[in-house]
Formats: C-alpha cells, sequence, structure tokens
C-alpha cells in the first residue's frame, strides 16, 4: 500500500489544507459498496483513493453471476455517482436478475417479471450510475456478443431462441441489432 499526506504547516482557523491519497494492490478481496448492489468477490486489481474519488481498476473479479476482466470502478464526488468501465461474462438470466436486484430497477422497469433469459453472453461498455440526488441522469453505453442466447417475452408472446451476434443498447431506448440472428416461431 501507499499513502500520501499533504497539509499545511499553520492552518488558518477553519481552513481544511489537508489531502491524503492512498493507493493498494488488491489480490482476491471482496468489496461491498452498498448493500443493495451485489458483493464484488476474488477481485485483483488495483485501489485509488484520493480526495472525493474512489477508482478500482479490476483485473479480474466475479460478482451477481459474471466474471470481470479489464473493468473499472470509479466512485466520484464522494458517492454521487459510480462510473463503470465493464467486460464481463455472464449468462442471460444473471443479467436480468441483476436488472430487476439493483438500484437499476427504477430505470430499466421496462424489463418485465415474465421475461427469462439462459445462455452466454459478453458484456462491454460504460455505465455511469447516480447514487445522489445532486448526479449526472444514468448513462448507459453497452454492447453485448450473444453466444446462443434464449429469451422469452411472455407479454409480446415470443420466445426468441439460440440469439447470435452483437447487439448496441443505449439508454433509454436505442438497440442496434442488425448482426443479430437466431430463431423465431421456430424460424
Amino acid at each position: 500500500a501507499r499513502l500520501a499526506f499533504q497539509g499545511q504547516f499553520q492552518d488558518e482557523p477553519g481552513e481544511l489544507g489537508r489531502r491524503l491519497a492512498l493507493s493498494s494492490g488488491i489480490r482476491d478481496g471482496r468489496i461491498r459498496y452498498q448493500s443493495e448492489w451485489p458483493e464484488v468477490s476474488a477481485v485483483d486489481g488495483w485501489l485509488s483513493i484520493s480526495g472525493s474519488t474512489v477508482d478500482v481498476a479490476v483485473m479480474r473479479a466475479e460478482s451477481a453471476g459474471a466474471s470481470l476482466s479489464d473493468s473499472r470502478v470509479r466512485v466520484v464526488d464522494n458517492g454521487s455517482a459510480v462510473d463503470v468501465t465493464l467486460d464481463a461474462q455472464t449468462d442471460g438470466g444473471a443479467l436480468l436478475d441483476f436488472t430487476r436486484t439493483t438500484p437499476l430497477r427504477q430505470w430499466l422497469a421496462f424489463v418485465e417479471p415474465g421475461w427469462t433469459s439462459a445462455g452466454p453472453l459478453r458484456l462491454s461498455g460504460d455505465l455511469s450510475v447516480p447514487l445522489g440526488e445532486d448526479a449526472a441522469p444514468l448513462a448507459v453505453r453497452l454492447r453485448a456478443d450473444l453466444e446462443g442466447v434464449d429469451l422469452t417475452l411472455p407479454e409480446y408472446r415470443m420466445a426468441l431462441d439460440e440469439l447470435t451476434g452483437s447487439f448496441r443498447y443505449r439508454y433509454p431506448y436505442f438497440v442496434d441489432a442488425a448482426g443479430v440472428s437466431g430463431r423465431l416461431f421456430g424460424e
């Protein structure tokens, strides 16, 4: 671990002229930020705390059914927002569960309770999740590489099977899935 402290020898009354920075490698660590978010385990990476920012460079980790690699999590402005650069291997069902059981559910309410999914996929992209009242709005730019994913949408009477290819999603309503193939109604 590395620790740096910068201060003044003579502070004026009420003046806070100090700054503390801490950085450390993480090996097989556990991170639990808030109770509403799942714990991240088996973390290998680097932690840096400086001023009002906490930055975690993740080489490898596990969370909510996903394997993370080459990702970055940055808690900014004393916890008003979390910025994530993500590279994760997961399963369609685990992704739906994550959406339904974390604070993301308030923004992604279009994900219906009856939706089911299974099959491997890889997610990459950026998310900025507001945690405080003064934070910027949710921002999501993700790419998903599907590797035979099944998705059932009972409200639409649709079952999409063996979805393969890449699609892009940008919050709130942009989806580009021109390169995806699969089966619908057995065809």
